[in-house]
């Protein structure tokens, strides 16, 4: 798994909005944000830094990404997903989402780094880069190639 230590910010500046680290609690098994870009909180309709998933989301959404946030990081695997839905708040909107494993430097799970890409459609006429419904495809670490095709 990369390294937490490994993310340069610096490097990563204009992809900053949209990233969102969240931090494994082996002793209660739950998911804590550590770091949420403006578009991530926007989203959410609040900063969501320092929250468990269940404390901003309905329950039946946190529930599932538990489930994938543990998947990622013990496979490891990298997570591909789409969602195309909306909230009261947000109103209509896509988002995909690319989300990987991330270690402390001894080794162990630190939790997961994500980046999510929302568009929104207020009027129906943006081309919906995802399906009705959730998709999501598990990536095994190990088979990856080594360079994107």
């Amino acid at each position: 798994m990369p390294r937490r230590s490994a993310i340069d910010p610096g490097a990563i500046v204009p992809c900053l909005p949209y990233v969102y680290l969240y931090r494994y609690d082996p002793h209660t098994g739950d998911f804590t944000c550590s770091l949420a870009g403006e578009e991530i909180n926007r989203a959410w309709g609040s900063s969501i830094i320092g929250k468990r998933q269940r404390d901003f989301m309905p329950p039946d959404i946190a529930a599932v990404l538990q489930v994938r946030f543990r998947t990622i990081i013990d496979t490891p695997a990298v997570l591909l997903t789409g969602f195309r839905g909306g909230t009261p708040l947000a109103g209509p909107r896509f988002v995909r989402r690319i989300i990987g494993p991330l270690a402390h430097d001894d080794g162990m799970p630190y939790g997961v780094f994500g980046i999510s890409v929302y568009v929104n459609d207020p009027i129906g006429d943006v081309p919906a880069p995802v399906g009705p419904t959730v998709d999501a495809a598990f990536y095994d670490c190990k088979a990856l190639p080594p360079t994107p095709p």
